[in-house]
């Protein structure tokens, strides 16, 4: 396996990475797990970037794999490391090899050479440049939602801040514009109203800039992508899912998200209904919401899972986060 056959899809949570994954899924040359990693840049910063894979480093990194929420949670979907896992371990002798490994071996299909193998982690968006120095030909779809919307999935899924969750829109958005340029042919945006508008015509452009041939499948869903929010059961590319924020959202609340994005909105050319000038929000007005946000996650997580479980997996999921720089 090469570069070539790796895909990092991308985006700011509630954007649309699910379903764009479970389509693409449906394609006979493509597997992505179902479990987000999460754990590459807390291994690098762990183990360094130019780690040394002999089989005592190899042991540390396999127990520190085995306690990740990665592992949790594909557990708890059936799959499980076992011998033909570890014998391949055995060969791993770089970073590189590591995630093919994982990749690879959680996927539902069978591995050939033509398979593009991948991961859907949207935290992995602010580390781009540290992947792309594991993988020098990985492609990266960064999968991009209209921040009115976005904002309102993540108040009604976590219940948290609007205006912090936009500004955290803008900040990543921001960040990771520079790739249109820096690596031109192998980073790709596409819009989430694209894809539920226009599901064939943005998977074909998918497809060309993948290098693998169209297929009809790439539009259907086998099974629901969606365990919360409007989408939640159905097995339907829900087209409509879009502009809610017009119904949900006061003229203030909109004008405020839209300074909040004001520069990225204007560059993605999102309409712009009230929003004139980019604002930030000061240190103390993001320092309240970010406990307001850690507070509402935990309470999310507790109640979801158990408390006990729960406060288990926040903590987890807090240290080994993604989103975390």
């Amino acid at each position: 396996m090469t570069d070539n056959n790796i895909l990092f899809i991308v985006g700011m949570p509630r954007s649309g990475t699910k379903l764009f994954r479970d389509l693409l899924n449906q394609h006979p040359e493509i597997s992505i797990p179902e479990v987000e990693t999460h754990f590459l840049p807390m291994f690098i910063k762990r183990y360094g970037l130019n780690f040394n894979f002999n089989s005592v480093n190899k042991d540390k990194l396999l127990k520190s794999f085995l306690n990740t929420t990665f592992y949790w949670n594909v557990k708890k979907n059936g799959l499980f490391t076992d011998e033909d896992f570890f014998l391949k371990y055995e060969d791993v002798k770089s970073w590189a090899d590591f995630n093919y490994l994982i990749f690879s071996h959680f996927s539902s299909k069978t591995v050939n050479t033509k398979m593009i193998f991948g991961d859907k982690t949207p935290g992995y968006l602010n580390h781009i440049d540290l992947i792309n120095k594991l993988h020098s030909n990985a492609k990266f779809i960064h999968i991009i939602r209209d921040p009115r919307d976005y904002c309102l999935s993540v108040k009604n899924i976590w219940n948290k801040s609007i205006y912090r969750a936009c500004q955290n829109w803008q900040r990543s958005i921001g960040r990771s514009e520079k790739y249109n340029t820096e690596l031109p042919n192998n980073y790709m945006e596409i819009k989430y109203e694209d894809l539920i508008q226009n599901t064939e015509e943005t998977q074909k452009k998918i497809c060309f800039f993948l290098k693998i041939p169209y297929r009809l499948e790439m539009t259907r869903l086998k099974k629901s992508a969606e365990n919360y929010g409007a989408a939640k059961g159905t097995t339907k590319v829900l087209s409509n899912n879009s502009n809610k924020y017009f119904k949900k959202l006061s003229r203030k609340e909109l004008k405020k998200i839209e300074e909040l994005c004001f520069d990225q909105l204007t560059r993605l050319n999102y309409n712009l209904h009230y929003g004139t000038k980019l604002i930030r929000l000061n240190y103390f007005q993001d320092f309240y919401l970010k406990l307001y946000d850690f507070v509402n996650s935990l309470v999310f997580h507790t109640k979801e899972k158990g408390i006990i479980t729960g406060i288990k997996y926040f903590i987890s999921l807090h240290f080994q986060s993604s989103w975390r720089k």
